[in-house]
């Protein structure tokens, strides 16, 4: 009987000193831990912006609405075969998967122009800046809407161009 009670202090032991039972360190998010509830315009294009910059077509894609349009600029879409004539969600979604495929290093900056917003929709104008291996800047708007439950998606973005290459001719060479 004795024995028995020593092998059980021995296994006892031996459990109480390992970290099988402790908690373990908690993990850093990954994925879309950049991302904020839409709950407003301003935080759509937020989220529009790091899921660029992040590489996420996923996050990318799920803050335009089912309808989404892109209208390029128009001297930058003349050569493109109708290209841009009917830019829908699948051809946006095409691109950006193609672009953060590529490997290719590319960053966008927005910085805040003129900003017009009702309940339900916004017109939102930024300066851009996409970084690439040739930079295109310009001028783009954004027009947002809200749904039933009050978030906010980006609806249809305007290439306006720029002095330089536009984000038209950075769609032309990915797509």
């Amino acid at each position: 009987m004795g024995s028995k009670i020593v092998i059980i202090l021995l296994v006892l032991t031996f459990f109480s000193g390992c970290t099988l039972f402790s908690p373990r360190e908690s993990e850093s998010p990954q994925g879309d831990d950049f991302w904020i509830t839409p709950f407003s315009p301003s935080i759509a294009v937020e989220n529009f912006v790091n899921s660029f910059n992040y590489k996420d077509p996923t996050n990318y894609v799920r803050i335009l609405t089912d309808s989404f349009q892109f209208t390029g600029y128009a001297p930058d879409t003349f050569g493109s075969g109708g290209l841009f004539q009917n830019w829908d969600l699948s051809q946006e979604e095409d691109y950006i998967e193609r672009l953060f495929d590529s490997g290719d290093s590319v960053s966008l900056l927005l910085i805040d122009s003129l900003k017009d917003s009702s309940n339900y929709s916004a017109q939102f104008y930024y300066s851009y800046t996409v970084h690439h291996q040739n930079t295109a800047q310009g001028l783009l708007l954004f027009s947002l809407v809200s749904d039933f439950s009050e978030m906010w998606y980006i609806n249809k973005i305007e290439d306006l161009g720029g002095t330089s290459v536009s984000w038209t001719e950075l769609r032309k060479y990915y797509y």
